[in-house]
Formats: C-alpha cells, structure tokens, sequence
C-alpha cells in the first residue's frame, strides 16, 4: 500500500489493527518515550494514543489517570486532524474547550500541546501529547523535540506492523507447503484417472457400469448392450479372470494381464486390477475392476521398467540425472538431458542433467534461438528423425555433438506452464514411434512436477531466508545507533538471500538538489567506483529516477540498458545489473539504495520488492537516526558555539590587556587552540612597497626549518597569497593530494598535511592572513574557517591598533630625538647665525654652496679643525629643499666604535646586552632630511660597508633585525683629513670614498683668509659682549694687528675661543688681548688646542660635580649640558674624565 492511498476509515482502522497494538500491556519503549516528552517539554502528563474506531486508547500514560476516553474528545480528536503541533496554550481561556471535562474537573488541563502520529504511508495513528496544569507555551526546541519523539513512536508502531505482517507472511507460506500437498495429490488423481477401462461388477462377476473412458477405449458404443453380461466371459484367459474374481472377492485383490479386443476387432492388451468394494458396515458389496491398455507398454515393458526403476527413488538433482541416464540407455540413444527455463522470456535454458553416452556432461545454459529446442519451449513435441544440422545451421552445438536426430517434450507444470522440456538426440538416425513419444511425455509430466517440486522448494527456503532477513534487518535497526554499523548489519543479512557486489546508500543533500553517497558495502574492493561523498545528479542517474518517482528501477542487462552517466559508470567498472530503491519516509523520498551485481539479469521484479521491503525498513532506520543525529549534532553545536564564542571574547579581552605582539599573539593561540587544535601557528603580514606576505609571528611545535619570523612568500605567488589577495578563507585537508604552490611543499616537508588560511581584513583591505597548520590530514572543516575568520576580523583590528601603537610611539622617539638634536644644535656654541667672511676664497665657497644646496647630490666637506665645515653643512641643508626637515648630526669620531652601527641604524629590543628597548638610529631621524657625518674618516671598516649600502640603495636594518628600512636622506661628510691619504692607508673604502666624493668642497682655513679676521673679531665681540652683559665697542689697533698677523692653527674656532677670554677680562669698552696667546712661534699653537679641550673638560666636570655625578634625568649632567646621555658619555670617553674614586 503506497503512500497516501489510504484514504478511507476502513483502511485506517486496518492499518492500525496489522500494528498489532490496541489493548496490549504496557511497554518499556512507549512509556520511555511518553516519559522522555514529559521531561524534555518539562509537563507532568505525557500521553502516547491510539485512535480506534470510537475510543482514544493510551499506550502510554504519565501522570494521567484514564485508559481511554471518547474518538471526539476535544484535545485529542483535534491534533489527528493537524499536520504539525497543536499547542493550547490556556484552555481555560479558549472557548473550544473551556468547558471541556478533563479541564473542569481532574486532572483541570490548562496546557495542552499534542503531534500527530503519522505513518509513512500517510495514515494517522494517533497521538503524542503533553499536558500541565498550568497555562504556558511551547518553546520551539521542546516543539522540534515533540516531532522528533511523535516519529520515535511512528517507528515502533511500525516496527509492530513488519511483525504482523511477517508472522501473517509465514502463515502463507505453509498454505502454500498445503497446496504443494494439493498438486502431489493431483499427480495421483492425473495418474489414476487416465483413459484406463474401469468397471463396477456384483459379487457374481456381472458388469454394472463402465466408466465413458474405458467405454471410449473399449469403443464401447452401447453399455445397455453389455450391462449384466458376464464380465469373465469378455476375456480370451476366462481362467485368468475368474481366478481374479474370486482372488477380489476374498479381499485379496486380483490382478492379470489379459487379452480383450475392442468392440470394432482391434487386438488389445490389458493390465486388468479387480478389488472390493465394501459397504459402510464393512461387508463385500461390489467388485471394482480396473484394466488399462497395455498394447504399447507391452512392448516397452522393459523400458519402462528400467526408467521407472532407475528413477522411483530419486528426487531433486539425482533424480534428472538418473532420468536422463536411464532414458537415454532404454532407447538406446547417445545424448539425453532435461533443461529448465532461465528467465520469463523463456527465450534461454539451463540444463539439470547432461547425459553424454559414456558419462554426465556438464550443464550448459544456452540461448534458443535458431535450435530444435525453440519450438519445444513453445508447447510442441517435436521430432526430427534424421539431418537435423542442416535443419537448424545456426546451432554450432549440434555441428560439436555430431548429433543426427532428435526428440524433445515439454516440461509442464501443475497450471499447464511450460517450464523447460526433456530431449534425446543421437548422433546417428533415429526411429521414434509414438510408444517412444508416449514414455517421454509420461517422464517429463514426471519430470515438470519434480521440477515444480525443486522450484516451490526453493520459493520457500528464499521466503524463508527473506523473512528471516527481513527480522534480522528490524533487529539491526533497533540495535545499531550509528549509520555505518547499521548499513554493514543490513549487508551482511541482505546478502545471504540477494546476491550482489555492490551495495550503495545515497541520502538527498537539498543545497546540491542531488544524492550524496554516505557508505557502501559489498565484496567488489575498488573505492572509486561509489566514493564516499560523490554527488548523483537527480536526472542523470538511476538512483536519482527512483528518488523522484518514488519507485524501483530495475536494469536487468547493462549491455543493453544503459542511458545515465551512473550506468555508463557502473558498466564500466564491469556491472552487468543493477536495482536502485527508494527510501520514502511519510511520502517525502530521503534517498536511495542501489544494488549492483557483475552477473547480468541477477535481478528480478520478486527481488525489486523484497529489496523495496529492505529500503522501506531502511528509510525508517535512517530517518530515526537523522533526527537522532540532529539531536546530538544540535548539542553539540550549542557547545562548540558557546565555546567558539568564549574563545572571541577572550581573544577580545587580550585585545585590550597585550599591548605588545608576543604577548597578545601568545594569548590567541592559547584560546584557538581549544576550540581549533593546531600545530603551527603563523601571522603574516603585508609589505606593500615589496608586495610580499613576511611571517610577523609564530606559534609553532613542528620544526621550523626555513619557516621561522621574517620568512617573506611572494602575494601572488602563494597560497597564503591566494587568501590574502582574494579575500577568502582557504582550506587545504591533505596537502599530499591539494597543493598547487611552491609554499605548500615547502609545509609538507615540514610535517604539514591540512591546512586553513584566512585574511585579515581591515576596512575592506586584506593586510595580511593568519595560518593554522596540523600534521594530521582532513583536520579543518569549512566550520573551523568560518570561526577562524571572525577571530582573524578581531586579529586585523588588534594588528592595526598595534601598528598605529607602533608608529605613534616610534614617531614620538623620533620627535623627542630630533628634539634633542635640535636643542643641541639651539645650544651649540657653533650657532653662527650667517657665514662670516668677504675673502675671495670665501666669496668662492659661498658660489659651490649656491650651486649644490638645491640638489641632492652628496657633499664631502674638506677642511682643517675649527674652519666650520659643520656651519657649512648647516648652510647647505637651509638652502636645500629639505630644509623644512631636520639637519641630524653625528660626530663618527666621538662614538666608541662598538657602539657607531646602533647609533646610526638604531637596533632592536634585546639586540645586544644593555639594549633594553628599541633605538630609532640617525639615519632613520633624518629620513627625508639631511644628515652630516662629521669626521667621516674615524668609522671603522665594517660600518663603512653598511653605510654605502644606505648611500647607494637607501635601505638598512637595525642591529638585531631582519626588517629592511626604507629612507631618503641626503649625506654631507666632513673631514679634516686627506681622504685620498686616508684610502691609501687602507683604513677607508675607496669605494666609499667615490661615493662620497660627488661634490667636494675644500673650506680654507683662517690664514688664508685674513682680511676677514676684522669681520670675525667684531662678531665674537658682539656676541660674547651680549652673552656677559658687557658694554665692548672694539679691540684696540695693537690687538686687530696681532690677531691678523697671528697664523692661528686653531682656525675659527681657535679665534673664538682668543675673542670669549678677551671679554671676559675686559675692563672697558676697548678690549685687550692677551698677547701670549697670539705668538706666531711654534711653542704657543700646540697649548691653544689643549686649552680648548681643557676648557671642554672642565665644562663637563663642573656639571657633574653639581649633579653628584648623576648623568641621565631631569637633574642629570646632560640635562644642565643639553645634550644627549650617550653624546655626553661619548665626550667623557675621549677626554678622559673619570670619577673620582673608580678604576
């Protein structure tokens, strides 16, 4: 009975009373089930009905005092008419059953929520039900859990009717063993009532009658004429007979063979058998004689005798065997066999037993067509005495054989079917008379009922097997919980009664409108056949035609039948046949079974339904376990989203407690790591001048190898690439079948087998992807993604947070730094306002600067100590178009030279001992500026190398970094030695020189330009007057003369230095110089340069007197100095000055 066919009372009522459940005692499933809905729907009364033809009867009850109440009860009779959930939220409330009995009195329902119980077929059977006495509603998780438990309850009941049905299929198979017994009983009565002559005579021998077969046989035409005549005297051997007779009469029994001609003349033979008949009181009444002819079976007395004795026996196989042996010797013929029909066609045969002559031949099946054995098949006897290849050319078998004649007989069955026939053949001409077609009809009815026999045998043990099949499935559907376990159960049991190599369970995937394979089973090994996972196209496969029609579809010979894609596929493989069955659950198809055989026509329209009988069970079977599934994948969904989203508030929290990149990464990878398991860990990060993805971070327990912080992969050249780039998340589940970049087997070699890439988008722009790797394939799910990319939506964030962190407190250490620079260039006592000189060298020099300060060209400054090459750089950079942006100064010569690389890169956290924190170096203080490089000539070898590095290439790293830095920044160099000497010494590159060397400016010194001592000398005093608060108008003409005849070694600097003491110790407005300081001979230069640096150290030792020696703070010595820690240290260095008490 399909579904929705049922559609009358009557038939629902059938329906109900085959599940074999109304009025049986109570069950542990139901009331387990009744209790389950009580507690998930959190009611104290849980109902499981039944709807019979005038009552609700209760299965099951929790909490519910009645057994039953009326068919039209309110709440009940309702639901049935419902095809969800029907929920009463208050009935006190809702006219339709405020006045309803179970409302107003005990147990007072104020809550009802019921599900109908629907079969799959459509039928309604009753239903589920939750009540409470307390109005409320329900939610819509104890509604999904009440449908979910109305179709545990279908099942069962289900399950019950399969029971039924299969005790009531039993039934009928022993009503067919009893009709098997009719058709033996039949076999009888067709060998007892054959044309024999059969007569009634009294006691004396008189004929009473003579049955109309024997009267034919006899060609009796008148009984009247016989009746009451003597019946010993019809016979020739009178003594014979009446030995018989009264043999008869004594209760013996009388038999003898005699001689009788017909009423015509016709000599015959009769077998003659006379008994007696008895009254009801037990006494003699009438004889019975029974005589048959003979006349032919005379003269085959002894083959028939030999067939019947070689034959009487046996039964099933041995008994074709001895049947074809013995005929085949009694007729003294070489070839005999017995073959029966293969398939309903009856256009093939397969023989039971082969006689060949000397010995059994083997069976053979074969087609028959073109042979003498089609129109036996067809219901003829057919004889063909002699040139029997030339009649039927196109049996090459006949050609084997050598065979000349032939004979065969249709094999019929009890209903008149033909079911194979019985043949001789011999390989020489052969004489048959009609006796000879008399025996062979005689064997084959014996032969077609045997054979009749063997086939309801075997119906029955296959309908035994089925049904035991059958119970086993229902035992594994109630027994096995998961989907695999079950399919194999189901396999192992099918495969005892249907034989196949393939065995397929395809369930429907509504986002493809197609059938996915989940498991398959069966003795032909190749995986690729039927792959987990493969999609079947509804229109193009034969399991997809019989989920849409909901029907079997059987394909008995792939040679022939194939018209999908699936069956090319399928034949491919070597299939031969195949059935695809539907799974149909309450009208709506789930899915489909298919089965599929090597052998060709293996499958028949009886195994389509006992396989339909299989799918329906199965349906159930799944459709149970779907929503059992659907139960436990909805827990655990609610667990890993609540973990899931502990985990992005944990990453959030870090996000605002970690500041720094270690710590805050460190705190993501310890919260993914519950809820995605990793190996490896990894942030990438862009760099969009090189366009390359560079490894910022690593969390990692695989070895590193070339995967370690700074590793840069190329965006459009790798798969972290392809994420970033497109914006997508990327899954890899076996990186030894998926990769498709060189960056892929490079984790390969590392131990990676899956991985999953997503971006790190911020404001719609991809900066970067974060990477999970495991060594363990098929690790990550499109689930894990989705989750990692709303971790990597907060990661961007936290990394453009952190980045502009970065940026801002690297700006501000470069601020403060050029700040300091600045103040110290403010403080400096070189801070000539303008360039002070009218000389024609001068005049000269001004003209270079003019020509150079707007280009970026490099200058090289050349000059003796105290000439101003540093006033002169300053010149140069205020008239440059980078003037808007600091002038960074670095004495190379007061730096120790371990320290020169960081003072002019900058390095690292933890680069080196003492480097505590991150060091922006001048380089990267004067990027877009310029930077003047004082004493060029002291830098020691190897931080020359890096600095043409930067003046070729504009880049470099700090010290402890792999990061390369980008700047722009123009170079002046100065020195007061001869760098051409200085390279040939071999302590300067003289490729660096070179570079160096664009454009190079010689400053003269102050000797070489004495008409602009005058012009110095009033700047100083103007200048010191000012800083003491002196009234000085001049220098008197003695002192101008001695200052410009004075040769001054010390240059500027050493003219400043004359002019500062001579203020200092003036009295009056005229100032005097102290003449001992301007001697031209050799004794007084050498102490005007010791003087200098006595006054530098004596300056520096004064400030750290007054801060006890305290260098760094607001009080320290640089402070009061105004300038730099580290510049200070440097000075103290070169000049000597310990404290006091140290070593």
């Amino acid at each position: 009975m399909g579904a929705g066919q049922i559609d009358s009372e009557a038939a629902r009522l059938k329906f109900v009373r085959e599940c074999n459940i109304l009025n049986t005692a109570p069950d542990r499933e139901f009331n387990d089930l009744a209790r389950l809905a009580a507690q998930l729907c959190n009611t104290p009364i849980a109902l499981i009905s039944i709807v019979d033809e005038d009552r609700q009867w209760f299965k099951a009850k929790i909490g519910f005092p009645l057994n039953e109440t009326p068919r039209d009860d309110g709440f009940f009779a309702s639901t049935i008419l419902q095809s969800d959930l029907f929920v009463v939220p208050d009935a006190v409330t809702d006219s339709r059953f405020a006045d309803h009995r179970l409302v107003r009195g005990e147990p007072r329902v104020r809550f009802y929520a019921g599900a109908p119980l629907v079969a799959a077929n459509g039928v309604v059977l009753g239903t589920l039900s939750v009540l409470d006495k307390l109005p409320r509603d329900l939610t819509t998780e104890q509604g999904e859990a009440l449908r979910i438990l109305s179709r545990q309850v279908v099942g069962l009941l289900e399950l019950g009717r399969t029971t039924s049905l299969l005790a009531a299929a039993i039934a009928e198979n022993q009503a067919r063993e009893k009709k098997l017994q009719e058709n033996r009983e039949l076999e009888r009565r067709l060998i007892e009532w054959s044309p024999d002559c059969i007569c009634v005579l009294d006691l004396d021998g008189h004929l009473l009658t003579m049955n109309f077969g024997g009267m034919q046989t006899m060609e009796i035409c008148d009984f009247a004429q016989l009746q009451n005549s003597s019946w010993i005297d019809l016979w020739r051997d009178r003594e014979a007979a009446r030995v018989a007779l009264e043999a008869a009469k004594n209760g013996d029994g009388g038999r003898f063979n005699g001689f009788c001609p017909t009423e015509s003349g016709t000599p015959k033979w009769w077998d003659v058998m006379v008994s007696l008949i008895r009254d009801s009181a037990g006494k003699p009444e009438r004889l019975l004689a029974v005589a048959r002819d003979v006349t032919e079976r005379r003269r085959a007395v002894e083959t028939l005798r030999v067939v019947t004795e070689g034959t009487a026996a046996a039964t099933g196989g041995d008994f074709f065997r001895s049947l074809v042996r013995h005929l085949a010797q009694a007729l003294a013929v070489r070839y005999s066999f017995v073959a029966e029909c293969t398939n309903e066609a009856k256009n093939e045969v397969s023989t039971l037993a082969f006689w060949t002559g000397g010995d059994f031949g083997e069976n053979i099946s074969f087609p028959l067509w073109g042979t003498p054995c089609e129109k036996v098949i067809g219901g003829d006897v057919c004889y063909y005495p002699d040139d029997l290849q030339r009649l039927f050319p196109e049996d090459k078998g006949l050609v084997d054989l050598k065979a000349e004649s032939y004979m065969g007989v249709p094999l019929l069955g009890s209903h008149g079917a033909i079911l194979g026939h019985l043949v001789v053949m011999d390989d020489k001409p052969m004489r048959m008379t009609d006796r000879d077609a008399s025996i062979l009809r005689i064997f084959a009815a014996r032969a077609g009922i045997e054979l009749e026999r063997k086939h309801a045998r075997e119906a029955l043990q296959k309908s035994e097997r089925r049904l035991k099949t059958l119970l086993e499935i229902n035992n594994a559907i109630v027994a096995k919980l998961t989907r695999d376990d079950l399919f194999n159960a189901i396999s192992n049991a099918l495969g005892r009664v249907i034989r196949f190599d393939r065995l397929t369970l395809s369930l429907y995937d509504p986002d493809l409108d197609s059938l996915r394979i989940v498991t398959y089973a069966g003795p032909y090994r190749r995986d690729d056949y039927t792959p987990i996972g493969r999609v079947l196209g509804l229109g193009d496969s034969p399991a997809g035609w019989a989920f849409l029609n909901q029907k079997p579809l059987l394909r008995r010979n792939l040679e022939k039948e194939r018209q999908t894609s699936s069956d090319e596929r399928a034949f491919g493989h070597g299939f031969r046949a195949l059935c695809a069955l539907p799974l149909v659950v309450r009208g709506k198809s789930i899915g489909c079974i298919t089965v599929g055989s090597l052998t060709k026509n293996q499958y028949s329209e009886a195994d389509a339904e006992l396989l339909m009988e299989v799918a329906n069970q199965i349906a159930i079977a799944v459709d149970n376990m779907k929503s059992y599934e659907e139960i436990t994948a909805l827990n655990a969904t609610v667990t890993a989203t609540a973990e899931r989203r502990r985990t992005l508030l944990e990453i959030n929290n870090a996000m605002i407690s970690n500041l720094t990149r270690e710590t805050l990464f460190h705190a993501i990878a310890q919260s993914i790591r519950r809820v995605v398991p990793f190996d490896r860990m990894a942030l990438f990060l862009h760099d969009a001048q090189r366009d390359v993805l560079r490894l910022f971070v690593l969390d990692s327990s695989l070895p590193t190898g070339q995967y370690a912080v700074g590793l840069e992969w190329a965006a459009a050249e790798s798969h972290a690439g392809w994420a970033f780039r497109n914006q997508q998340h990327l899954v890899r589940h076996d990186l030894e079948k998926e990769r498709h970049y060189a960056t892929e087997d490079l984790l390969l070699a590392d131990g990676v087998r899956s991985l999953v890439v997503v971006p790190l988008i911020a404001r719609g722009v991809s900066i970067g992807t974060l990477n999970l790797n495991s060594a363990t394939p098929n690790r990550y799910a499109e689930s894990d993604a989705l989750f990692l990319q709303e971790v990597a939506n907060q990661v961007a964030l936290a990394v453009e947070n952190m980045k502009a962190y970065e940026e801002i407190a690297g700006l501000k250490a470069r601020f403060e730094a050029e700040a300091v620079y600045l103040q110290e260039e403010i403080k400096t006592e070189h801070n000539f306002e303008e360039i002070i000189g009218q000389s024609a060298p001068m005049r000269q020099l001004l003209r270079k600067i003019e020509q150079v300060a707007p280009t970026e060209a490099t200058v090289l400054i050349q000059g003796e100590t105290g000439t101003g090459k540093e006033l002169l750089a300053r010149a140069i950079h205020d008239r440059s178009r980078r003037q808007d942006r600091p002038l960074v100064k670095v004495n190379c010569g007061s730096i120790p030279s371990g320290l020169v690389e960081s003072e002019l890169f900058g390095h690292e956290k933890g680069a080196f001992t003492g480097a505590t924190q991150r060091r922006t170096g001048r380089f990267e203080l004067a990027n877009s500026g310029t930077i003047f490089l004082d004493e060029v000539t002291e830098l020691p070898i190897d931080t020359q190398v890096k600095l043409l590095r930067v003046l070729q290439e504009g880049e470099f790293e700090r010290v402890g970094s792999s990061q390369t830095i980008k700047v722009d920044v123009r170079v002046i160099a100065a020195t007061n030695r001869d760098l051409k000497e200085v390279v040939r010494s071999g302590t300067f590159r003289s490729d660096l020189f070179y570079r160096l060397n664009v454009f190079p400016v010689e400053v003269p010194p102050l000797r070489e330009r004495k008409e602009d001592i005058p012009l110095l000398v009033n700047f100083f005093l103007s200048k010191f007057a000012k800083k003491l608060g002196k009234e000085v108008r001049g220098v008197s003409q003695t002192a101008m003369e001695s200052l410009t005849n004075y040769n001054w070694p010390g240059n500027i600097r050493e003219l400043q230095n004359v002019i500062e003491r001579a203020v200092v110790l003036a009295a009056g407005p005229i100032v005097k110089v102290d003449e001992s300081m301007v001697r031209s001979d050799g004794s007084a230069r050498e102490p005007a340069v010791d003087t200098l640096e006595n006054m530098e150290r004596n300056h520096i030792v004064r400030a750290l007197n007054e801060t006890k020696w305290v260098i760094h703070g607001k009080r320290g010595a640089a402070e009061i100095l105004g300038i730099n820690p580290s510049t200070l240290r440097s000075r103290m260095e070169k000049l000597g000055i310990k404290r006091p008490g140290s070593v």
